[in-house]
């Protein structure tokens, strides 16, 4: 008992001096630094917010996996029903840890750089529900698992092991099917005939129909009443599409027309069930090694408490070569998956480019939710790629285009967040300068019939830079002088 409560002081000291060091840092930049762009020095806080919390939870599951070890050092520590108990214990008190340490970090120091650094001051009580709520949600399944693992090892009921990974398999399954069950409760969603932006269901419906897809429900995300910068699509069988609050609220009807045709192309080239066949294969081979291994004869051979037994002996060695092969094959899964989702990803911003015709639409909202999201357009991670290379792909990529798919776009941002991923604020507008609603095509533009020569053409609105092909705007990476018509909401 006194062990694993040591243990726990150990972690949430660790923590909490990580939690120091990164308020001195915050600090040392509102006071000290004083930088002038605080936009960018807050994008760099969280980028060292994102490692911080990774550095965290290393320290809380490495210190809970070598505490297990060294139980069995301990008086009756090789016994069953002591082991079963250490990790039952431990199991809690990393949940405990890595709850309290996301929760802090989001409510005190994320809080505190969004007043100090950007002077943006929101409401802590919804936030603090959502972390609460979805770390529930991401968190509980591993506790469970680790919790029946430990009340087998209570029972000596070893035989029954492969029920977990059964109930891993079930538990991942039903998520998939569940759809926006999840989002319901960690989030507040309003059906969008309900919300501000009810006329854009019908016309969200006619992109379904033209994309041969089946949306079953489109819900719009807030956080308490604060907006929601994102789009997805998810369920396995009924399908329902996610917009932001936010993304509805910044972006124009070119914008949200292309993102939408990036989600349906999820749907339409059946990325989903991948998707979540890949989650079921991670989740299996991480928990097939507790589950096929009996972790105490290792323990005991690591830290050679006592001459271990032949059969013990052969144990240990095949749970230490099976610990070998299953971080080996997860790392493979791990950048399959990762490249699977980014191929995926630029083939939906090949599909919006196809279905809308607009390039610079979807090249541009995805500046927009950069910018929302409070990122940067250089950050990628495991499923989705950096947006100056999805920009790049889509804006060089040849294509049957709408005609008014070069126009520059409306956006809300100014120029210094366009310029920093690789392309110049005269191929944006004010939102009064936008391009009139038009109709959705009757077929997908990548299909439209191309006008005769003899046709009369129709004289292009006068916007800066509406004349420059995709491969300039791609390559264009130097800032010019501000065109005066270029100046955009912050």
């Amino acid at each position: 008992m006194d062990s694993w409560l040591a243990l726990a002081a150990i972690i949430f000291v660790i923590i909490a001096l990580l939690f120091f060091f990164r308020f001195l840092v915050l600090l040392f930049l509102v006071y000290i630094m004083r930088p002038k762009d605080r936009n960018r020095t807050y994008k760099g806080y969280r980028r060292g917010s994102a490692f911080s919390n990774a550095l965290a939870f290393g320290f809380i599951l490495g210190g809970a996996v070598a505490q297990l070890l060294l139980s069995v050092g301990l008086p009756g520590g090789l016994d069953a029903t002591t082991f079963g108990w250490h990790m039952i214990l431990l199991a809690f008190v990393s949940y405990l840890a890595a709850g309290l340490y996301k929760l802090a970090d989001r409510v005190f120091l994320v809080h505190r750089a969004d007043v100090w650094l950007l002077g943006r001051r929101k409401r802590i009580v919804p936030r603090l529900v959502h972390i609460v709520k979805a770390w529930f949600l991401t968190g509980t399944p591993p506790l469970l698992f680790f919790v029946g693992l430990g009340l087998l090892y209570i029972l000596n009921a070893l035989a029954w092991q492969p029920v977990l990974l059964l109930a891993v398999a079930v538990w991942s399954v039903g998520r998939g099917f569940a759809g926006s069950l999840m989002y319901r409760w960690a989030l507040r969603t309003v059906p969008i005939e309900q919300t501000e932006w009810a006329d854009l269901g019908p016309r969200i419906q006619q992109w379904t129909t033209l994309a041969g897809v089946r949306v079953d429900e489109i819900l719009v995300l807030y956080l308490g009443e604060e907006d929601v910068a994102t789009a997805a699509v998810v369920g396995l069988g009924r399908k329902t599409l996610l917009l932001g609050s936010a993304l509805l609220r910044k972006a124009d009807w070119r914008q949200i027309d292309a993102i939408v045709a990036h989600e349906l192309g999820h749907i339409r080239k059946r990325h989903l069930p991948i998707y979540y066949a890949l989650s079921l294969c991670q989740a299996l081979l991480l928990a097939s090694w507790p589950v096929f291994y009996d972790l105490r004869p290792l323990a005991l051979w690591l830290w050679q408490q006592s001459t271990p037994t032949v059969v013990m002996l052969q144990q240990a060695q095949n749970a230490f070569v099976g610990a070998w092969y299953i971080m080996f094959f997860s790392a493979l899964l791990q950048l399959l998956s990762m490249d699977i989702h980014h191929r995926a990803e630029f083939a939906c911003d090949r599909y919006s480019v196809e279905l809308a015709g607009d390039p610079m639409a979807m090249a541009f909202g995805l500046t927009t939710l950069v910018a929302l999201n409070g990122t940067t357009m250089k950050m990628s991670g495991p499923t989705h790629p950096s947006a100056q290379r999805r920009m790049k792909r889509i804006l060089t990529e040849p294509g049957r285009f709408a005609p008014w798919g070069k126009d520059p776009v409306p956006m809300f941002v100014g120029k210094e967040v366009i310029a920093k991923g690789g392309q110049h604020h005269r191929y944006i507008v004010p939102f009064d300068q936008a391009t009139p609603r038009q109709p959705v095509p009757p077929q997908p533009w990548s299909r439209m019939p191309r006008p005769t020569p003899s046709a009369p053409t129709k004289e292009p609105v006068e916007q800066s830079a509406s004349t420059a092909t995709p491969q300039e705007l791609a390559e264009q990476t130097e800032p010019i002088k501000e065109h005066p018509q270029a100046e955009t909401q912050a």
